[in-house]
């Protein structure tokens, strides 16, 4: 492994530990209400497609914030585990 190469599996491991942590102070709490009032807005909403859209299009937003999130975590997961075995 290069200096380079070292480099960058460091700063993906320090990125994702600071997408955990913003993940578990914050974020997932934030999905879980989010998630929940859409839900509610979808149960008592008159049948719109327009409004019906638009909560998917919210949904849709709250789903991508929370697979991005994910994505950094496991990357720095696996850029530690490639430090650790030195590959």
């Amino acid at each position: 492994m290069t200096n380079e190469e070292q480099g960058q599996y460091e700063h993906e491991v320090e990125f994702g530990r600071k997408a955990q942590v913003a993940y578990d102070t914050y974020i997932k709490d934030f999905l879980e209400v989010k998630n929940n009032q859409l839900r509610g807005e979808f149960i008592n909403c008159e049948p719109n497609p327009d409004e019906l859209m638009f909560l998917k299009n919210l949904q849709m937003a709250l789903m991508e914030l929370q697979t991005s999130v994910e994505s950094d975590i496991d990357t720095g997961k696996m850029a530690s585990r490639m430090l650790a075995e030195g590959i």
